[in-house]
């Protein structure tokens, strides 16, 4: 202060301060924004990741113990201990052992699961009974999200690739050396995974 009189801000900067201010709360913004998005992003790449993981595990558990035990569908039909189906949402189906009884329930330790895409979602089918009857209802399991396509093929006895299981022409059911899986997924693109069977032979 000099001569008693006061010095304040102009205008002009008040303008230039406001428009500073502005300009940082914008980058701030800005900043703050790309980090919450990028954050999310990893979120959901984690997501999906984890989902994955699920279910190849479990993918790989059943494959693994599959058995060649056929059942009856609920018309009566006996289908056979694996089968592929390119048609519909189901695009494998199979009996395997080692289904968990903790409760000891009146059941078998065998399971008939399924495995299909439905609206986007890669879906487990498992039922309650080997041998169903009218009115058995899948249990369904989502095990995958954003998934494009789902397909199967089959290592056969004599080293070949088929895109069906069994194999036309084929007299008693067999286990493929070998099942592929194939995702086409909305966030990795294209995924396969080779997964051996239990056992290379007819039933005894």
């Amino acid at each position: 202060m000099r001569g008693g009189q006061q010095h304040g801000f102009t205008l002009l900067e008040m303008l230039v301060a406001i428009t500073i201010f502005a300009l940082v709360s914008a980058l701030v913004y800005g900043g703050q924004v790309a980090i919450l998005k990028a954050k999310e992003g990893t979120e959901r790449q984690a997501y999906h990741l984890k989902q994955l993981q699920s279910a190849m595990l479990l993918f790989e558990r059943d494959i693994g113990q599959h058995l060649l035990r056929p059942v009856r569908d609920e018309f009566g039909d006996s289908r056979l201990p694996l089968e592929s189906a390119g048609f519909g949402v189901v695009r494998l189906a199979l009996t395997r052992a080692g289904w968990q009884n903790p409760l000891h329930q009146p059941r078998s330790t065998l399971q008939r699961v399924a495995y299909g895409l439905e609206d986007g979602r890669l879906q487990r089918y498992s039922w309650s009974r080997l041998d169903r009857v009218q009115g058995d209802e899948p249990y369904k399991v989502v095990l995958l999200e954003s998934v494009r396509g789902f397909t199967v093929r089959f290592l056969d006895q004599g080293r070949e690739w088929q895109e069906q299981w069994p194999v036309q022409g084929t007299t008693s059911p067999v286990m493929p050396l070998a099942v592929e899986l194939t995702l086409e997924l909305e966030e990795w693109g294209t995924f396969r995974r080779l997964i051996p069977t239990a056992g290379h032979g007819p039933t005894p």
